[in-house]
Order: structure tokens, then C-alpha cells, then sequence
């Protein structure tokens, strides 16, 4: 054999030689490959209907909340609709009681009226004043009333004092140009931060024909009552309670 021939047989050899290498290290690669683990990245899970969130209990009302506050009962609802009644026939006017059951009110007793009495003419206020605790314990009382002193006309005069445990009261200072008919913004100011204990008013109802209410009221309900018309008179005590007493005079 010629030496060209050996040379090119050599070549071969280390071709097929080469190739068989790059084989085997490919096939590793790709056992490689195979062997190490797959990640997936999963999108978060969001649910359709999430488990609501979980709310704390509602507050309970104040237990020392008044029974005032909380209104009259039914029982003395039906007190108050027989008294009503009662009035009617010792006054000998035709009143209006629509229900077994009304609220103690001096709008409620007007109504009752209007049909025979029409609108009333004029109310005016004799005294109110308002209970109270400070922050720090303290009982005061804003008290405003008519002062008939005056012989040119009638003004109405605030006085603020504090009450102390025994029930004697010390006057608080006002200035007196805001004392005399003082304002609504006044009165405001002096409640302001401080726990209202009861709020009490007198008033005088007149209408056309010279009949009359005079009415006492407590928390916005009637205690006490007269209704005058002619030479007759219906009063009743306690009207807040079921122990009220009236009399026909």
C-alpha cells in the first residue's frame, strides 16, 4: 500500500475517532438535563368568594341609660288616654281621644283640643331649667324664669348655680347683659361637656276663647297638668306614672 494511502486511512480514523467523542459528550449533557428538577412558578389561587371578615360585636346601650329617656310605658300610655277621657266629660268639651294608648305630651293635649278649641293664640314659659353633672362630679343647674320685677315689661333672667350633696346651691357669675333674655348659644355653652341629668319646663298655653293649659313637663313628658275653660277646671298629678291622680273641680 502506498504511503498516501496509510495518511488518508489515518485521517479517517481520527475523524470517526472525533466524532464518536462529541456523541458521547452530548448524550451526558442531556442526561444531565433530564436529571435536574423542573421548576414551575404557579399563579396565586384567588378565591371567588372570600370568607368574610369577622366583625366584633356590636356595642351594647348604656345600662345607665334613664327610664325616662326610654319613654313612657304602655301602662301609662293607657292612664293618660282615660285621663284625657275623664277631661272631656268634666270640662263638658268634645276632645279628641284617637287611641287607647297616647303618649303624655302637651302636643298630644293640644291635639286633642283643636277640634272644639282651634289653634292656640299663645304660649309663654314660666321657668325651665336643666340638671347637670360636671366631668369631675360636680351638680350644676341652669335655671331660666319670668321676672315680673320689672313694671315696664317682663324679661326672662338666666341663673346658673352649683348644687353641692346636701342640695344647697352657690350661684356661678354670668354677666348680666348676657343673663337677661339670654340667647340660645349661651344656654349652648353652658351644657356643653356636661352629662344632662333632666331637663323640666312650665308652660302656659292660651286659646281664642279664653281657655287655658298649664302644663309641667319632665324629659319632654308631662308630670303634671291643670286645663281651665269657663268656671271649670280638670287637674291631674304623676301624669308621667300609673299612680296619677286627677280631680274635677
Amino acid at each position: 500500500m502506498k504511503k498516501s494511502s496509510f495518511v488518508i486511512f489515518g485521517l479517517i480514523l481520527l475523524l470517526g475517532f472525533c466524532l464518536y467523542w462529541l456523541s458521547s459528550i452530548s448524550n451526558d449533557e442531556s442526561e444531565k438535563k433530564l436529571q435536574e428538577p423542573v421548576v414551575v412558578e404557579l399563579e396565586p389561587v384567588v378565591e371567588e368568594n372570600p370568607a368574610p371578615e369577622l366583625k366584633p360585636e356590636a356595642e351594647k346601650k348604656d345600662s345607665n341609660q334613664s327610664e325616662a329617656n326610654l319613654g313612657p310605658s304602655i301602662e301609662i300610655q293607657k292612664v293618660f288616654a282615660q285621663n284625657l277621657q275623664a277631661m272631656g266629660t268634666c270640662l263638658e268639651t268634645q276632645n279628641s281621644v284617637p287611641g287607647e294608648e297616647l303618649e303624655p305630651s302637651l302636643r298630644t293635649l293640644i291635639d286633642s283640643v283643636r277640634g272644639e278649641w282651634g289653634e292656640s293664640v299663645i304660649t309663654t314659659e314660666d321657668w325651665m331649667q336643666i340638671e347637670m353633672e360636671t366631668p369631675d362630679g360636680e351638680k350644676r343647674r341652669i335655671r331660666v324664669e319670668m321676672d315680673f320685677d320689672s313694671e315696664t315689661q317682663v324679661q326672662r333672667k338666666l341663673k346658673y348655680m352649683a348644687i353641692d350633696q346636701v342640695g344647697q346651691t352657690r350661684p356661678i357669675e354670668v354677666a348680666e347683659d348676657q343673663a337677661v333674655e339670654p340667647s340660645e348659644s349661651l344656654i349652648a355653652s353652658l351644657e356643653a361637656g356636661n352629662k344632662i341629668l333632666m331637663r323640666e319646663k312650665f308652660e302656659r298655653v292660651y286659646f281664642q276663647n279664653g281657655e287655658e293649659i298649664v302644663a309641667r313637663q319632665v324629659d319632654g313628658f308631662l308630670t303634671d297638668i291643670e286645663i281651665n275653660r269657663g268656671n271649670k277646671s280638670f287637674k291631674c298629678s304623676q301624669v308621667n306614672q300609673e299612680a296619677s291622680t286627677c280631680q274635677c273641680l
